[in-house]
């Protein structure tokens, strides 16, 4: 696995985890204080309950009295059940929800309902001692907090794939000029070993001496303004990249001796654009050519400048990849996946295209570029 992808995995899942313990100390918090407020309310209304039980008693109030007061807080989700010593006077609870188990627990479940009880005593004005169990139903609180969890569990997984996708693509973006780099240095620094190995080995005069060192510090000085152009266009340097018209030929001249199955149809125009990078753009697609024919050419038609061979006829989902600039694999194209990347890269940074089309006379490269930017 490439180093970045690791990184991304690190740092996804950094962000995941600590997204997630946010949502969960978020909602979580969120019920706290929605069921502390139910509580404070429950035991306010609690209070009143008690201190009018208490005035009912004291005025003599009749039991039937006291029961049709109690029997109104059913409609506000509040039960009762109120007991002079062991007579029950009032009784509007479940059950389940009496006695022992019910009394102890703050929040009682029964029937798939939440309850929040509480248990008081006083004595009324003849020494007895009046019990009051208060049930309220607060099922709406733990509906809002199972809502908010799913909510919760929602919003992560939308922000998990998004901030997933721009990290994915951030991170490549940035790991993208490495790569681009890392390609490129292949054939200046094969080209500098292979007149190394020259000089060491083979018996050379003072004029080979000359041209092999001529060589060697042509392709150093290629190799040095190549990196510093890719680390430009991958937004990995601010500084402009020199502009300059520059003939297409002449740039294009160096590829005939490397390539002698090279055919240039002329007169090429003269383009408006960074000589360095698009010495490196036709090196890729000369490079990609010849590693699927023998028989490579160039040619312009307008502001077209066209590259072709006579290869096999591409697939159609490989030629829609090409075009789309997206990375080849091995077993597609070997070695020609970071190459298409930035081949297109380039024309962008030239507010050009590059399209490919292919049948079975061979495949072509077209490079458009803009009118102003191409002078014959």
């Amino acid at each position: 696995m490439q180093l970045w992808r690791k990184y991304y995995f690190v740092a996804h899942g950094l962000f995941a985890l600590v997204f997630a313990l946010s949502l969960t100390i978020f909602i979580s918090g969120n019920f706290k204080n929605e069921l502390q407020h139910v509580a404070d309310l429950a035991r306010i209304e609690q209070d009143t309950l008690i201190h009018t039980l208490e005035k009912w008693y004291r005025i003599k109030a009749t039991s039937n009295d006291i029961i049709e007061y109690c029997q109104q807080y059913a409609d506000s989700s509040i039960f009762l059940e109120v007991k002079e010593e062991e007579q029950v006077l009032v009784n509007t609870i479940d059950e389940n929800l009496r006695g022992e188990q019910g009394i102890r627990l703050p929040i009682h479940k029964n029937n798939g309902n939440e309850f929040l009880t509480f248990h008081e005593s006083f004595e009324n004005y003849q020494g007895t001692t009046i019990s009051v169990l208060y049930a309220k139903n607060i099922h709406q609180v733990y509906e809002h907090h199972y809502q908010r969890i799913f909510q919760g569990i929602g919003l992560f997984s939308i922000c998990n794939v998004i901030v997933a996708f721009l990290l994915y693509k951030m991170m490549k973006k940035i790991y993208q000029p490495i790569e681009n780099i890392a390609h490129e240095l292949r054939t200046p620094l094969t080209t500098i070993q292979g007149y190394s190995d020259y000089l060491i080995r083979a018996k050379t005069d003072e004029e080979e001496k000359f041209f092999v060192a001529e060589q060697i510090m042509g392709q150093s000085i290629y190799l040095k303004e190549l990196v510093e152009k890719l680390l430009i266009i991958g937004n990995l340097k601010d500084q402009p990249i020199h502009v300059e018209l520059f003939s297409l030929e002449e740039c294009l001249s160096d590829f005939q001796k490397i390539y002698p199955h090279l055919t240039i149809q002329k007169p090429l125009p003269k383009l408006r654009g960074n000589k360095v990078l698009i010495k490196a753009l036709f090196s890729n697609l000369l490079s990609n050519a010849l590693r699927e024919s023998q028989t490579v050419w160039i040619k312009a038609d307008g502001a077209t400048i066209q590259v072709g061979n006579s290869g096999a006829e591409l697939s159609p989902p490989l030629l829609n990849k090409l075009n789309q600039g997206l990375s080849l694999n091995k077993k597609e194209i070997s070695g020609m996946g970071k190459g298409v990347i930035l081949c297109h890269e380039i024309m962008t940074y030239h507010h050009g295209k590059l399209s490919y089309t292919s049948d079975e006379r061979g495949t072509i490269a077209s490079l458009q570029f803009r009118e102003e930017d191409v002078q014959f």
